[in-house]
C-alpha cells in the first residue's frame, strides 16, 4: 500500500490526470465541491516536483485543460473551434499564478506565509481575469460552491473572493503540512478548512428568519428550446411563442400575479423601430393582450435592437439600412 501511495505521489502524469479530473468534478453540475481541496494539493505537489517556473506551467497546463474541458465543455456546442481555442487559452492563463507560486515555494519562509502568498497569487489572477476583455468568471473557485450555499455564507462579508481564498489557502497549508510535517501546520490547515463553513452555518442559524408580508404567486416557465436552432427548433417565432403561452396557461391560476419566461423565450426581434419587424410587433400585441387577460405581469427574455439616428451618436460597430444599432440581451415586461 505504501508503495502504491509513493508511486502516485511521485508520478507526474498520474498527478496531472487526477488533479484535472478532480477539479472538473468540483464544479456544477457535479455536487462534489470538496474535491477541489485534494485537487489543489496535487497542483501544489506538481509545483514542488518542478525544477523551474516554466516546468511548473508545463506540468499543470494539461490538468487545467482537463478541468476546463469538463467544466466548460458546453462552449464547444456553440462553436467547436472557438470553444477549443477558448479552453486552451484559458488554461494557459491559469499557469501564470502557478509560476508565481513556484517562485514563492522556493523561498525560505514559514509554511503559513508560503501558503498565504500562494493564495494571494491565485486571488490576484482571478481578480485581474475579471477586469479585461477576455474575462472568464465561470471557473472562479467560489463557483464550485454554488450548490452548497449553506457553507459559504461568509461571502456576504468577504465577497466571493473569500471562498477562493479559503480553497487555495487551505490547500496550500495542507500541502505544506504534508511536505514538511509539522503538527502546528496541520492544525492550522484543519482550522482554516473548517472555520469558514462552521462560521457560515452559525451565521445562518443566528440570522432572524424573515417573515413574508405578502405572498406572491409566480409561475416560472422553462420550455425545452434548442438554442442552437432557429426559432428554438420551431418552424416560426409565432409557434415558439404559442408554445410558451400554452405552457403558461397550463400552470397559472387566477391568483398568479407574475409569469417569468427564460432568456431566449421570445424569438421575434424586438426593436425601438416599429417598421423593423412586423412579426415582433404582432408578438408584442399578442403578449400584451394575453398578460392583460391573465391580469398578471409577464417578464420574458428577448433580443432587442436599439437603433440610433445617424450622425447623432459616436461610431457604432453595427449598421443597417435602418441606421446604426446595438443589440441587447434584454428582459421585456408586458402588463
Amino acid at each position: 500500500m505504501k508503495q502504491h501511495i509513493h508511486n502516485f505521489w511521485n508520478t507526474k502524469w498520474i498527478l496531472i490526470l487526477t488533479a484535472g479530473v478532480l477539479l472538473g468534478l468540483s464544479f456544477p453540475p457535479f455536487p462534489l465541491p470538496f474535491l477541489i481541496f485534494p485537487a489543489f494539493v496535487l497542483i501544489f505537489r506538481l509545483i514542488n516536483l518542478s525544477n523551474s517556473a516554466r516546468e511548473a506551467a508545463y506540468l499543470t497546463y494539461p490538468a487545467f485543460v482537463i478541468w476546463n474541458l469538463i467544466a466548460t465543455y458546453w462552449l464547444m456546442l456553440a462553436t467547436l473551434a472557438g470553444g477549443i481555442a477558448a479552453i486552451l487559452a484559458n488554461s494557459a492563463v491559469m499557469t501564470i499564478p502557478v509560476m508565481l507560486q513556484y517562485k514563492i515555494q522556493q523561498q525560505k519562509l514559514k509554511p503559513w506565509l508560503i501558503a498565504f502568498l500562494q493564495a494571494g497569487c491565485w486571488l490576484g489572477y482571478e481578480y485581474l481575469h475579471h477586469q479585461w476583455d477576455l474575462a472568464w468568471p465561470w471557473l472562479t473557485l467560489a463557483n464550485a460552491w454554488a450548490n452548497v450555499p449553506l457553507l459559504v455564507q461568509y461571502i456576504s462579508i468577504t465577497g466571493y473572493w473569500g471562498a477562493s481564498f479559503w480553497v487555495i489557502f487551505s490547500s496550500a497549508l495542507a500541502y505544506q503540512a504534508i511536505k514538511n510535517y509539522r503538527r502546528s501546520t496541520l492544525i492550522a490547515a484543519l482550522t482554516v478548512l473548517f472555520i469558514f463553513p462552521v462560521f457560515s452555518m452559525i451565521k445562518l442559524a443566528l440570522e432572524p428568519k424573515p417573515q413574508p408580508k405578502a405572498i406572491l404567486e409566480v409561475v416560472v416557465v422553462q420550455p425545452n428550446f434548442n438554442s442552437y436552432q432557429t426559432y428554438g427548433g420551431f418552424l416560426s417565432s409565432y409557434q415558439a411563442t404559442r408554445h410558451l403561452l400554452q405552457l403558461s396557461d397550463s400552470l397559472r391560476t387566477p391568483e398568479t400575479q407574475l409569469i417569468v419566461w427564460p432568456e431566449n423565450a421570445v424569438q421575434a426581434d424586438f426593436s425601438n423601430l416599429n417598421s423593423f419587424s412586423p412579426v415582433a410587433n404582432q408578438t408584442k400585441r399578442l403578449l400584451t393582450r394575453r398578460s392583460k387577460a391573465w391580469d398578471a405581469t409577464l417578464i420574458a427574455g428577448a433580443t432587442y435592437f436599439q437603433f440610433y439616428d445617424r450622425g447623432k451618436v459616436p461610431l457604432l460597430p453595427y449598421s443597417s439600412p435602418n441606421g446604426p444599432f446595438l443589440p441587447f440581451n434584454a428582459a421585456l415586461g408586458f402588463l
